[in-house]
């Protein structure tokens, strides 16, 4: 772990940036033992924008945490893209959780990046963004990247502002996606046609065992043939 922290203190020097004492309290709880969960959590902290260039670097070469929480973060599309440019080459982090960080546009671009290259992730939790907003080409491209991708097993796409137009695609990713096990899709606006499409998927999808739609206006009929 001290080589862990050696690194940090190296990727600041190279850019400049004042390590920060919240940051090295996280890094130290594994090396003190106290972190048996092996997690790195920042969720709810007011982390300066700069240390998430730093972090993107170091995450690159993790090789001990395998969830990672910064939720509640307020990120901005920079702060989240330099993060997540580390997390497509991370071999360890099985856990990622960004809730409520208003991502969309170029943050989902990032976020489709990992799915498509990062090949450890295993759990993905987005609850409260803004991923599927005006059936943007980046969720276009998330889905492209589930489609493709063969590590992801949960996924939460939760409140989200996903549209019929954005359920359609994910539907389309899942008649290819040959993993994933949990997809929550709850308090999103997806309709009659885009649950549909779901159906579909589901039925020629053989790995999906849980696809949860409550909040999403969908027929009951549809609902009862999913659950």
């Amino acid at each position: 772990m001290d080589q862990f922290q050696t690194l940090y203190y190296d990727y600041c020097k190279t850019y400049y940036v004042e390590p920060n004492e919240t940051i090295l309290g996280e890094i130290r709880k594994v090396s003190n033992g106290d972190n048996q969960t092996k997690s790195f959590n920042l969720s709810s902290l007011n982390i300066p924008e700069a240390q998430y260039t730093v972090l993107g670097k170091l995450f690159s070469h993790d090789f001990l945490y395998t969830s990672i929480h910064l939720n509640d973060c307020n990120l901005s599309s920079e702060a989240l893209q330099a993060f997540l440019h580390g997390l497509v080459t991370n071999t360890t982090c099985r856990t990622l959780e960004l809730k409520g960080n208003s991502i969309h546009g170029a943050g989902t671009e990032a976020l489709a990046k990992v799915l498509r290259r990062n090949q450890t992730l295993q759990n993905l939790r987005l609850e409260w963004n803004q991923i599927g907003a005006m059936d943007s080409p980046a969720f276009s491209s998330f889905c492209d990247a589930l489609s493709l991708n063969k590590s992801l097993i949960e996924l939460d796409l939760r409140n989200n502002d996903i549209s019929h137009v954005g359920g359609t695609e994910l539907a389309a990713a899942l008649k290819r996606n040959v993993t994933l096990r949990v997809l929550d899709l709850r308090w999103n606006n997806i309709g009659l046609v885009g649950s549909r499409a779901l159906l579909a998927a589901c039925q020629s999808n053989s790995t999906l065992n849980e696809l949860h739609l409550t909040g999403n206006n969908v027929p009951d009929d549809i609902m009862q043939n999913i659950t």
